[in-house]
């Protein structure tokens, strides 16, 4: 199976796995001890200093819908408003059709369910966190004041 068509069918299951839990079914089983574990997991994350962002990758699409074309020039530019000219952080620009190999890092850490996607990355490019879908300035602005120092 080639990998862009493999690619699309982890997507398209993340896709039902989210309509699921849309629809009020537990996808992962919906245990106590695993709510407790989501639980504690977000107590350390929100006692631990936030983590710096260090570079920006924005994940677009060079084949696209007219609706998908336009949320994504439409997040690019509100992200190119939010960072300045020349730019605050370095930003790389990657093609979710195109560039698969380059994008799946990303997506193994934070999957994208609604392109565009902006990962923010800390340093060690661990994945701070990513926006998705038709994102505005205000959104980008909040995130990088709460991960500046």
């Amino acid at each position: 199976m080639p990998r862009n068509a493999a690619l699309a069918l982890v997507v398209l299951g993340g896709s039902v796995a989210l309509a699921a839990c849309d629809a009020g079914c537990p996808v992962s089983g919906g245990t106590q001890r695993g709510a407790a574990a989501a639980r504690s997991a977000r107590s350390a994350a929100e006692a631990a200093p936030p983590a710096k962002v260090a570079r920006i990758v924005f994940v677009d699409q060079q084949e696209a819908c007219e609706c998908t074309r336009k949320r994504i020039d439409a997040s690019w530019s509100e992200l190119e408003k939010a960072l300045g000219t020349p730019p605050s952080l370095p930003v790389e620009r990657l093609f979710l059709d195109t560039q698969a190999d380059q994008v799946e890092p990303y997506m193994l850490i934070e999957r994208l369910m609604v392109p565009p996607g902006i990962y923010f990355l800390d340093e060690h490019d661990g994945v701070v966190q990513m926006l998705q879908g038709e994102v505005q300035r205000s959104q980008i602005d909040a995130l990088l004041a709460a991960r500046q120092p």
